[in-house]
């Protein structure tokens, strides 16, 4: 199996292994959109990755690393890992295309990615790409306006892919309201993926599992590490490499042996719950 670079408009109608990518959607199993949720870290990171998207549009394109997926004979491709990244290019895209007046054609293919954890996200999907907002409506933001529609239940603001999605809708707006050609920079390849088509693995719950590690998110530091092996590789790829083989090896194995032989473990574990995860002890020594 070899990864591929993708952007989120050519992956559609791209061929792996003989079978044309025709959809993506996220399975019953998968848990919610995440990315739209207002507790502080998720704040933090949802600004950070807007921000980062930003400048791919702006100034310099941006490689968004792995996706992993399982694309069945249908070519209905289901994200292993990476739904989160694709559920906000989606509505990135909705977004430049809605207000830069794309025509219909060439955003289509947004038909072509849905949900299916509930009946809800999957019709929201469906209507969404459908709706165009006023962008000049100084009153009401975007999402607001599309809970005015119609076509949108009240009960549906309960399910947390909706909710989230709204969310990241309006903090999207906040972010590229006064950015222009967002669509023009998009198709020329701003923001790009590589995916790795994982084949005959089967869909278990169990693999979800390891791949998503479902139910424990990663912690402030895996995303702070995230960030900086980023910036290092934009500095000097061999430094990269050497530092973050170190933090995952030789200074993990150091501050677990000073953990042994200095700290007090019952101060520590009492600060768990102050802001950080509970499994975080080695992760606040670095």
């Amino acid at each position: 199996m070899s990864a591929t670079l993708h952007s989120f408009i050519n992956i559609f109608g791209s061929v792996f292994d003989a079978v044309k990518l025709e959809k993506i959607i996220i399975p019953m199993i998968q848990r919610d959109y995440a990315q739209g949720r207002e507790d502080p870290d998720t704040t933090r990171i949802r600004e950070r990755f807007l921000e980062t998207l930003h400048d791919a549009i702006t100034s310099k394109p941006v490689i968004l690393d792995f996706i992993y997926g399982d694309i069945n004979d249908s070519g209905i491709m289901t994200p292993l890992d990476g739904q989160q990244r694709l559920t906000t290019l989606f509505l990135l895209h909705w977004y430049a295309a809605k207000k830069e007046n794309i025509e219909s054609q060439k955003y289509d293919f947004l038909k072509n990615f849905s949900y299916e954890t509930r009946y809800s996200a999957r019709n929201f999907c469906s209507e969404l790409v459908k709706f165009s907002p006023d962008f000049n409506n100084k009153k009401l933001t975007l999402s607001e306006q599309i809970i005015n529609q119609a076509w949108f239940p009240l009960d549906w603001k309960k399910d947390p892919t909706i909710s989230s999605m709204l969310v990241m809708i309006d903090a999207i707006d906040k972010e590229f309201h006064n950015v222009p050609e967002i669509w023009q920079q998009i198709e020329n390849g701003a923001i790009t993926f590589y995916f790795l088509p994982v084949k005959d693995m089967g869909l278990t719950d169990e693999l979800y599992i390891k791949m998503n590690s479902r139910g424990k998110p990663l912690t402030q530091f895996e995303h702070f590490k995230a960030e900086f092996e980023r910036k290092l590789q934009e500095l000097d790829a061999k430094l990269s490499r050497e530092i973050i083989i170190k933090i995952d090896g030789q200074w993990t194995e150091l501050l677990w042996k000073l953990d042994e032989i200095n700290c007090n473990w019952p101060e520590l574990i009492k600060e768990k719950g102050k802001g950080i995860h509970d499994d975080n002890i080695a992760d606040d020594k670095f």
